[in-house]
């Protein structure tokens, strides 16, 4: 179950070598765990918007 759905979730294509990092850094103490897992999300979350979502290029296509 926790595999499919990161599979869901994480891009499929230069995501895992970031999360990979993200979470190797946080776990040596690089980076403080908060930051690593905020940086994370907003990654996932910019490589994949919600369904309905503007992008910032939508506006200026469309002016």
């Amino acid at each position: 179950m926790p595999i499919r759905t990161a599979r869901r979730i994480l891009p499929a294509k230069g995501g895992l070598p970031l999360y990979l990092g993200l979470g190797t850094m946080g776990l040596a103490g690089v980076l403080e765990w908060p930051i690593a897992v905020g940086v994370g999300v907003g990654y996932a979350v910019l490589r994949n918007p919600p369904p309905g979502a503007e992008t910032p290029n939508a506006k200026g296509a469309a002016a």
